[in-house]
């Protein structure tokens, strides 16, 4: 798999051991990279604030194009906490993820179940995210704040996938595949990019 990472990202993960040693918590990063998928997650203050403090569990992404990381992520994948323009600063497991079809629905409506641990405050939050087309919601658990680091990322993705051509999840999903399911009124909801802001 390394061969096909670039150059930031093999030194990224290396940076991100290093950095975990470098905390008191003891997490075996290194083997779970070789059974789970990491992912670079890009927000903006003060949502990684708010994670790192443990009010915002949930991440919410939406996009109007077919993007990552819609039908890209999985429980038990590892996820690495970016401030824009900034430095990495933690690192989570995922516990859960849904992928959601705008159907009709007003976003605000749809996962209403979520908004309180998304941490989405007010209209303002619902109006800039009202042309996605597409949104994934992704619970986080055992979040570790870390000394930070500095990535060499260059580009403005708000997330990055560390598998490029990993069979586990090559294509995008399909049907009910990795718990998508359309966003009607009628359906229920089961418990970063140029697109709208990362949160």
């Amino acid at each position: 798999m390394l061969a096909d990472l670039a150059d930031w990202q093999i030194n990224f993960q290396q940076d991100l051991i290093r950095a975990i040693k470098g905390s008191s918590v003891r997490w075996p990063l290194r083997e779970e990279l070789d059974q789970h998928v990491l992912h670079l997650a890009v927000f903006v203050e003060p949502y990684l604030r708010w994670i790192l403090q443990g009010r915002k569990t949930i991440d919410s992404r939406f996009s109007t194009r077919l993007v990552a990381p819609f039908g890209r992520i999985a429980p038990g994948d590892l996820l690495a906490l970016k401030r824009s323009g900034g430095p990495v600063l933690g690192v989570c497991r995922v516990a859960d993820v849904q992928f959601f079809e705008f159907a009709g629905t007003p976003w605000k409506e749809v996962l209403a179940p979520y908004a309180v641990a998304i941490c989405a405050d007010g209209d303002e939050f619902w109006s800039q995210r009202q042309r996605a087309r597409y949104a994934s919601v992704i619970q986080l658990s055992d979040v570790i704040a870390l000394p930070g680091f500095v990535s060499k990322k260059k580009d403005r993705r708000g997330w990055v996938v560390f598998d490029s051509i990993s069979p586990r999840r090559s294509q995008m999903p399909t049907g009910n595949r990795f718990g998508f399911v359309p966003a009607r009124g009628d359906c229920p909801v089961s418990d970063g990019t140029a697109d709208p802001p990362a949160t």
